[in-house]
C-alpha cells in the first residue's frame, strides 16, 4: 500500500514518464559523424565544445537533478570525463602545431 505522504510523488511520477525522452536523433547535430545506422561517432573536439554540441547525457542528468533525483555521482563523472576530453583535445592540438613547426623548421 502506498503511504499517503507519497501519493503526490507517485502521481507526478506516473504523469511525467514522457518527460525523459532522449532519442538518438538528438545526436543529429552539426559536426556529428553518422557513418551508419548502428553506431554513433562523436569527435573529441565536438564532445568538448558545449557551444557546438548539446549533450543529451548532460541534459538528462540536469533534468533528473532538477526533478529532485540525486545524480551527483554520474553528473560528477560526466563532468570529469568532459574535462579529461578537453585536456586530451588541447594536447592533440598542441601536438599538431608542434609537428607543423618541426616540419617547416620553425621550432
Amino acid at each position: 500500500m502506498l503511504p499517503a505522504d507519497r501519493f503526490l510523488e507517485a502521481v507526478a511520477f506516473l504523469t511525467s514518464q514522457d518527460r525523459y525522452q532522449y532519442p538518438r536523433t538528438m545526436l543529429d547535430q552539426q559536426h556529428f559523424i553518422p557513418p551508419d545506422e548502428d553506431t554513433a561517432y562523436l569527435s573529441l573536439s565536438m564532445l568538448t565544445d558545449a557551444t557546438e554540441f548539446k549533450s543529451p547525457l548532460m541534459s538528462l542528468l540536469n533534468q533528473l537533478s532538477s526533478d529532485g533525483y540525486d545524480v551527483t555521482a554520474p553528473l560528477e563523472e560526466a563532468i570529469a570525463m568532459q574535462n579529461a576530453m578537453r585536456k586530451a583535445d588541447q594536447f592533440l592540438d598542441d601536438l599538431g602545431m608542434l609537428t607543423l613547426k618541426a616540419k617547416y623548421g620553425r621550432l
